[in-house]
């Protein structure tokens, strides 16, 4: 069973028109400050990841390790493209008789 608190909340008439744009967008008001909520929650995880992004290429001793995976990829990527294309035909479809 899903536990559900009522908060009160005060709003400037900006923030209150905001809401309701919101609102009429989500359904209702509780909706709305839950999308706003889950998109805060977001954001907050992709600020933590940009910033562990960051800090593991700041570090000098990641830099040869993270040369050696793209040239790897890199590697693997041009053998893709120099690989035999299929020269096969496709088969016709099959011709069904007229009812």
């Amino acid at each position: 069973m899903r536990r559900v608190s009522t908060i009160s909340v005060s709003l400037e008439p900006k923030y209150v028109e905001a809401l309701n744009r919101l609102a009429g967008r989500t359904g209702s008001k509780s909706a709305a400050i839950r999308e706003l909520l889950d998109r805060h929650e977001q954001n907050e995880r992709w600020s933590l990841m940009e910033q562990q992004y960051r800090e593991y290429f700041a570090d000098p001793a990641a830099v040869p390790a993270e040369k050696e995976i793209t040239d790897d990829l890199l590697s693997a990527t041009v053998w893709l493209k120099a690989a035999p294309k299929k020269t096969g035909r496709r088969r016709a479809a099959r011709k069904r008789p007229a009812r």
